[in-house]
């Protein structure tokens, strides 16, 4: 595949060049609906959502009070969740920007976000150390859950919403009942702050990362430890459960990515230069059919054959070390300034949010060829298709 950079394909076509408003201050966050149709931007003071088939702006909000830090998307794509630095949480229809609640609660920074699977429920986990349960219906609290004695950093529902398990800087991770608020369980072991929760599939599993290094499984029976997961160096971000429940990939600022064996307790395979310094994979799942690893810098390919224990991390689309990779070629040059702090992928398309207020969407066809190059720079919008 020929190599180009950013600035041979903005030379190419300066004919095509468009004006649109963009954003003015960095994009926080950048995420894909389930479908892949429409992307949210979030930026300072705005949100956005985006038609990724035209470009268009479907929906912007310019009168948030303070930075919009986080974006989420509910299951069938027609909620959007925003929060910001206040601790507010607002709920949009994403097409009209109508604003249908205005969630109060929380008196500082939100760290997590998610919605249950039918998206009638939303949960929320801040800096105040509490955790709150929202109905998506009423737009009313349901519930704010206490007993955290430091900020919590990650919240998610188990897949059938009945629970919730949250993880905190106080070193713990907590089982509570979504219906009642009650605390199932603590479970203790973790020597430093917990940095991600997730539930397994059936749900009788919980997987928790720490700036100890560690990542712990936890069997929900007895709140005990099933497995306890070293040989990562540094602090590990991340963690997701195979759809079969038998394998977990944690993540972590080492730059690695590693499947663990839960019931051995052992890895099968490091993915090394996952993602260049100073950034690291923050989020990471399973594709459902469990061959691809899907992270916020990119698809990752799961080799069939294991022989290997360490493997460079095959990218199938993803923006690392200044280059877009497709398929694991670096197609793409970008230039400085254009280096992203958020990333989001669907398919073959990926967008990437920048510190100057830009964000970059890029397509390509089955064959790996580039069909698609839109640039949204501040106030305009480059619109270059190669």
């Amino acid at each position: 595949m020929i190599r180009t950079t950013f600035a041979r394909y903005t030379d190419s076509w300066p004919e095509k060049l468009v004006r649109m408003s963009g954003h003015d201050g960095p994009v926080h966050d950048i995420k894909f609906s389930n479908d892949g149709r429409l992307v949210a931007s979030a930026s300072s003071g705005q949100h956005c959502v985006w038609d990724v088939m035209t470009g268009r702006c479907l929906s912007r909000y310019t009168d948030h009070l303070s930075n919009v830090s986080m974006v989420q998307w509910s299951q069938d794509g027609r909620l959007l969740a925003s929060s910001c630095a206040d601790g507010v949480i607002q709920l949009w229809d994403p097409s009209t920007a109508f604003c249908h609640a205005t969630l109060r609660g929380h008196s500082r920074e939100i760290n997590a976000l998610q919605f249950s699977g039918t998206g009638q429920l939303i949960v929320s986990a801040s800096n105040d150390k509490t955790v709150r349960v929202w109905n998506a219906s009423t737009r009313l609290r349901q519930a704010t859950l206490v007993g955290h004695s430091s900020a919590v950093r990650a919240v998610v529902f188990s897949m059938d919403a009945c629970a919730i398990a949250s993880a905190s800087d106080d070193g713990t991770v907590r089982i509570w009942d979504t219906a009642t608020g009650i605390c199932r369980a603590t479970l203790i072991g973790h020597e430093d702050i917990v940095t991600s929760v997730t539930f397994s599939r059936h749900g009788k599993l919980v997987a928790s990362t720490s700036r100890d290094l560690t990542t712990r499984v936890w069997n929900l029976e007895d709140a005990l430890p099933y497995r306890v997961l070293q040989g990562h160096s540094a602090l590990v971000t991340t963690a997701a459960f195979s759809p079969d429940g038998q394998i977990l990939a944690t993540a972590a600022q080492d730059s690695t990515i590693r499947l663990w064996d839960i019931h051995q307790g052992t890895y099968t395979l490091i993915f090394a230069e996952c993602a260049p310094a100073p950034w690291c994979i923050k989020s990471l799942s399973f594709s459902q059919d469990g061959r691809y690893l899907e992270t916020d810098h990119g698809l990752i390919r799961i080799p069939s054959n294991e022989a290997a224990l360490q493997t460079a991390a095959q990218h199938t689309l993803s923006a690392t070390s200044g280059w877009v990779v497709h398929r694991q070629e670096p197609v793409l040059g970008l230039p400085a300034g254009f280096e992203p702090l958020c990333s989001t992928t669907h398919g073959d398309t990926i967008c990437l949010g920048h510190r100057s207020g830009s964000w970059t969407l890029l397509r390509f066809d089955d064959d790996g060829k580039l069909t698609r190059l839109w640039v949204f720079v501040g106030t305009s919008r480059g619109l270059l298709q190669p």
